[in-house]
């Protein structure tokens, strides 16, 4: 018979949480129109922790960038507190396509050519 695992009532995370050394992001609305830059400070399969450099109102949908990834995510501002949110995820994350990249002022590395001498 397996141990029950009773959750602490004072953690309302529905899935474990991976810092992630302020990964950078940029916060776009839902029309992917660029807001701000931003930092994701730690992240899970249900959403993300960001740091921000205002506390300027953000849109309560949101898309965010993931530069590392060249990925995009849907979510929903669930908390504000100060200049960080909180971010549950409302979609998968996709990989952006040549536009999209051109548009966010990133460089579709997949199309490079490397010559090595």
């Amino acid at each position: 018979m397996k141990d029950e695992v009773i959750p602490d009532p004072q953690n309302r995370r529905r899935w474990q949480r991976r810092r992630t050394r302020l990964r950078p992001a940029k916060l776009l609305n839902i029309q992917l129109v660029f807001l701000e830059d931003a930092m994701c400070v730690d992240i899970s399969d249900g959403g993300m922790r960001i740091a921000r450099p205002s506390e300027r109102q953000l849109p309560k949908s949101l898309v965010v960038f993931d530069v590392s990834d060249l990925t995009l995510r849907a979510g929903a501002v669930c908390w504000t507190a100060g200049k960080q949110i909180g971010l549950r995820f409302t979609s998968r994350a996709v990989k952006a396509n040549p536009a999209q990249l051109k548009a966010l002022g990133m460089r579709d590395v997949s199309s490079s050519v490397y010559i090595r001498k």
